[in-house]
């Protein structure tokens, strides 16, 4: 996304995912047929830590194996933060991502 373009409104459909275990649900945004998801999210799905999702998404990066632009989109979101609700810009990845971090993380289903 250029840098000169205001983040993507929350739209689109929330998905909810369960894991093996069915514990985990994760919202999962889609939009224009393509899965999104934060960090957070990944980590909650993949059950790793948000600090491990990040080490993954930085090394695909470097490493060449995906392209930044194409495989993320800011959505803004509203979530509580103490007491008081609070809107933020949340960058997000697609499957191609979450995919690699998947894989990265052990988790091969």
């Amino acid at each position: 996304m250029p840098k000169n373009q205001p983040p993507t409104p929350p739209t689109g459909e929330i998905v909810l995912h369960q894991t093996e275990d069915c514990r985990t649900r994760v919202e999962c945004r889609f939009v224009d047929e393509t899965l999104w998801l934060s960090q957070a999210l990944i980590a909650e799905l993949f059950q790793i830590t948000v600090p491990t999702v990040n080490e993954h998404l930085k090394s695909i990066f470097e490493e060449g194996e995906v392209r930044h632009g194409p495989t993320t989109r800011k959505f803004r979101i509203v979530r509580r933060e103490g007491p008081r609700e609070v809107e933020r810009e949340i960058e997000h990845y697609n499957e191609e991502l979450e995919i690699e971090a998947r894989q990265l993380s052990g988790n091969s289903g």
